[in-house]
């Protein structure tokens, strides 16, 4: 559906660049809440599960500021945020040797678990975006990468 029926307007956009502007920012709200209505089915949150993914691709145990350097949402309240996984399980954290003010923080098994429970899921985030072919979703991925250049 176009950004104009989606939003019920009845005026035409000033430019295709705002337009444009308009329309990722509907498809972020969009993508989120269909993402975050799929994870709510696990018990965790978008900002949880990004941290989860984080660890499981660092492979080895990162401080909680490293976490938030890698964080799509980087406002999020990291410790707070690490110390929840931990209480439900999912990641360990301990204090690190060197610098007793540092906590480093890894995935746990169970953590691990959920995530490929959540990634085979039928609502993985690659099904919101069925729509796109492969190659409509490498020129999309062009693109958004060169509005950040």
């Amino acid at each position: 559906m176009k950004i104009e029926q989606e939003l019920k307007q009845t005026k035409p956009f000033r430019s295709n660049k705002q337009r444009a502007g308009v329309n990722i920012l509907f498809t972020h709200y969009w993508l989120c809440d269909k993402i975050k209505s799929h994870l709510k089915t696990h018990d965790i949150t978008l900002q949880q599960y990004n941290i989860l993914r984080i660890l499981r691709g660092a492979g080895k145990p990162i401080s909680t500021s490293c976490i938030r350097e890698r964080m799509i949402d980087r406002m999020s309240d990291t410790s707070r945020l690490v110390k929840r996984l931990c209480q439900k399980g999912w990641v360990n954290s301990e204090a690190c040797c060197s610098d007793k003010r540092r906590v480093d923080v890894t995935i746990s098994n169970e953590g691990l678990g959920l995530i490929k429970i959540i990634e085979e899921s039928d609502a993985g985030i690659e099904n919101f975006l069925q729509n796109l072919s492969d190659e409509e979703a490498a020129v999309l991925n062009k693109l958004l990468d060169k509005i950040r250049e």
